[in-house]
């Protein structure tokens, strides 16, 4: 997606960073990774980004379905289908034996379960156990992020993202020559007037499956 006479170092002023208690990726780095992960796109591998069951040469699922808000049980299943990812196919197309233990770090969640997801995060105990303490909560280092634009395409559903410093998931690019915004102005003699435009050409798209885990929630 390409956006014109809109400058990215400008729209990621749209929605600034929430400091503690939950992260918030800028607004255009929310935009175009709800854009690139909603329209659950194609890979080079044949199979879409999110998948339910294995499927061709995709060996393992990243897709989790059934009626499920987060919770610690949820979460440490789709936990471990992440650390279980296995690299890149042999040569002969099996599956490979390294294990690539990647561990999630953040829990992408829409509005609509931003109350489910701080309690269960920021909660020291498993809320689950109705115990203020001695039920130690593993959900507890993950960092939340809340998309309300994610509820638009499901309201229910729910994202693990490993660490972009373990793996990429969905990468922003810039053309060439346009990794900063370009600036024009001109006189425009019919109305007198000094014009400016802004210009940067930039997209996202889904680069890898492995770091990241959907639950639909239905």
């Amino acid at each position: 997606m390409a956006i014109d006479s809109a400058g990215y170092d400008i729209w990621w002023e749209e929605a600034p960073y929430q400091p503690f208690p939950y992260a918030r990726l800028p607004g255009a780095d929310d935009y175009l990774h709800e854009a690139a992960l909603t329209d659950n796109p194609s890979m080079e591998d044949g199979q879409v980004l999110l998948l339910a069951t294995a499927a061709g040469n995709r060996q393992r699922s990243n897709l989790s379905t059934g009626s499920a808000t987060p919770t610690v049980t949820t979460i440490g299943t789709m936990k471990d289908k992440m650390r279980q990812m296995r690299g890149e196919n042999t040569p002969e197309n099996n599956e490979s034996d390294d294990i690539l233990n990647l561990e999630p770090v953040y829990i992408v969640l829409p509005s609509a379960l931003e109350t489910i997801g701080l309690q269960l995060v920021r909660s020291i105990a498993d809320p689950a156990a109705n115990l203020s303490s001695a039920v130690f909560n593993p959900a507890g280092n993950l960092i939340p992020v809340i998309e309300p634009r994610l509820d638009a395409d499901s309201a229910t559903a729910w994202y693990l993202f490993a660490s972009p410093s373990q793996i990429d998931t969905v990468e922003v690019t810039f053309l060439q020559g346009y990794e900063t915004p370009v600036t024009r102005n001109w006189m425009d003699d019919r109305k007198l007037a000094q014009s400016f435009a802004v210009v940067q050409v930039f997209a996202a798209a889904a680069m890898n499956h492995r770091g990241i885990q959907r639950h639909d929630g239905v």
